[in-house]
């Protein structure tokens, strides 16, 4: 019984995760469509600099640079956080609904 409460546990973090790296592709496609950006390619900073690959991370880049580019010390919009926790939250709670009415 323990195990299968774990595994369900694990699989509504892999959905929240899901839902943040939807998120984040998201707003790079937001951020970059009406600029007339390429979607393809590594993301980088306003100033150009190419972020690091823990900067990647959905949610956890936001935070672990606490939302100011280290190159240029530029601010990143709130709103890249609020999205992705939002949207990973929408996914682990749909999954928890379903995983739990079993």
């Amino acid at each position: 019984m323990a195990t299968l409460i774990l595994i369900k546990i694990i699989l509504i973090l892999l959905a929240f995760f899901l839902g943040a790296s939807i998120a984040s592709f998201t707003g790079v496609v937001i951020e970059r469509v009406p600029k007339k950006e390429s979607i393809n390619g590594r993301s980088h900073c306003a100033c150009g600099r190419q972020l690091k690959w823990y900067e990647n991370v959905p949610v956890f880049g936001y935070l672990s640079i606490r939302g100011v580019a280290k190159c240029c010390g530029a601010k990143l919009p709130i709103w890249y956080l609020l999205f992705e926790v939002a949207l990973g939250f929408v996914f682990a709670g749909i999954t928890a609904i379903y995983l739990f009415s079993m």
